[in-house]
């Protein structure tokens, strides 16, 4: 294994290297696209790689919703593509969900024969359309992406998705190139109930760790499979890492890291709302946006595109809708406010009170983080804890207005009351 683990360290350094220089690309709705620097996930994706030399090769990856777990796993592709001509050892499989009722299968040159059989077999699951081409990913060189038109229920994403990666897997097994890495990405995993992530991984798990095995004896080569989801109900049926598999927490990027990428924005002219409000509560930019965010770059450039004032609202009225639901379950509002502010005056670790923390976990407000193993440093802040957590924090100070008025009907103005008297800004 020492030999493996030493050709691993070399292929991740020569993919961290490409990572450095990759830029996502964000649409913002008519007015075009915008680049910025990917920000340093450099130690998940060291513990995403190197994983499986100390355990078996299956992980559940989850996290907040718009945390970075598909940006991450293009970055992952990304490195792979650009290092792959310098002999790295890496080759990756991303099965990811496309707008218009396919699957983008995307992968490094390594795993194009091992497809072309796969997709043969599989022939008659998809109807014509099956088109080869330059991937989505802009700049990769010696990449490729197949779109696969199958319907548009999740069910149907999900299932393709993990048919390939299964079926491609099982190849490996009896064709994999001597001393090569193979990493097999699902992105966003939901299911058609609750627990079928946790089936989906529970079986699939010996048979994956099995074909590690055999292709680590026959030919001195690795296979990993890693499954993501942001639906938070699922993540929390998949209990806890197991010796199958691993449950992992990616959380949103760090603060230093995301008050780096608030300036980035600044200066390419985005974020006006945000620099705006900031200069009238006389607070910084990136305290701000790490008070509201929390490191959720999505749900910052959600923001700059909606407007500010927009997405606050949005968001009261997604907690909103918890208590309303609540109530039709039988609890009154004055209960749901009780436990909020439980929840304010003894901590977060208190959230997980029924119904109300299962409705916060279908509405992708709260997250459980008890049971996995973090593969980002937590932030020690009060919208987090060792148990659950608010996804973004601007839910906690939406319940800190709440409780203040004792009602559901806040605003704007209220949340910035609580804002601006707040010591995480």
């Amino acid at each position: 294994m020492g030999e493996v683990s030493g050709r691993v360290e070399r292929g991740l350094e020569q993919i961290l290297r490409e990572i450095a220089v990759y830029k996502p690309a964000y649409t913002y709705g008519k007015s075009g696209r915008i680049e910025f620097s990917f920000r340093d996930r450099v130690g998940e994706i060291s513990k995403l790689i190197k994983f499986p030399y100390s355990g078996n090769p299956v992980a559940v990856v989850y996290g907040p919703k718009g945390c970075g777990k598909s940006e991450l796993s293009r970055a992952l592709l990304y490195g792979a593509g650009r290092a792959y001509d310098r002999g790295s050892s890496l080759e990756v499989l991303l099965l990811s969900e496309v707008r218009g009722g396919s699957v983008e299968v995307a992968f490094t040159p390594g795993f194009e024969r091992f497809l072309k059989s796969v997709l043969g077999d599989m022939g008659l699951r998809y109807e014509a359309g099956v088109s080869l081409g330059l991937s989505s990913l802009p700049g990769i060189p010696g990449l490729a992406s197949i779109s696969l038109p199958v319907g548009v229920e999740p069910r149907s994403f999900d299932i393709s998705r993990a048919s390939i990666a299964w079926y491609a897997l099982r190849r490996l097994r009896d064709g994999a190139d001597h001393g090569k890495d193979y990493i097999v990405v699902v992105d966003e995993f939901r299911g058609a109930t609750e627990g079928e992530l946790g089936s989906f991984a529970e079986k699939v798990s010996d048979h994956v760790g099995r074909v590690n095995i055999e292709t680590l004896s026959r030919f001195n080569s690795t296979v990993e499979l890693i499954i993501t989801t942001s639906d938070a109900i699922a993540a929390r049926e998949v209990y806890r890492s197991t010796p199958k598999f691993r449950k992992l927490l990616l959380w949103n990027l760090a603060k230093g890291d995301f008050v780096e990428l608030v300036g980035e924005l600044l200066r390419l002219g985005r974020l006006e709302d945000l620099s705006h409000l900031a200069g009238n509560l006389n607070l910084n930019p990136g305290e701000l946006a790490w008070a509201l965010f929390g490191g959720n770059v999505r749900e910052l450039l959600e923001a700059d595109t909606v407007g500010l004032k927009t997405w606050i609202k949005t968001m009261i009225d997604s907690l909103r809708k918890v208590a309303i639901e609540a109530e039709s379950q039988g609890v009154t509002i004055e209960a749901f406010l009780e436990h909020l502010k439980r929840v304010l005056e003894d901590g977060v670790e208190t959230i997980g009170s029924k119904p109300f923390y299962n409705l916060m976990l279908g509405a992708n407000i709260a997250l459980e983080v008890v049971g996995s193993q973090p593969i980002s440093e937590l932030p020690g802040e009060r919208w987090v804890s060792e148990m659950y957590a608010f996804q973004i924090p601007v839910y906690y100070h939406i319940a800190r207005a709440m409780v203040s008025r004792g009602e559901l009907e806040v605003g704007y103005s209220e949340v910035l009351d609580v804002l601006e008297s707040s010591e995480d800004a």
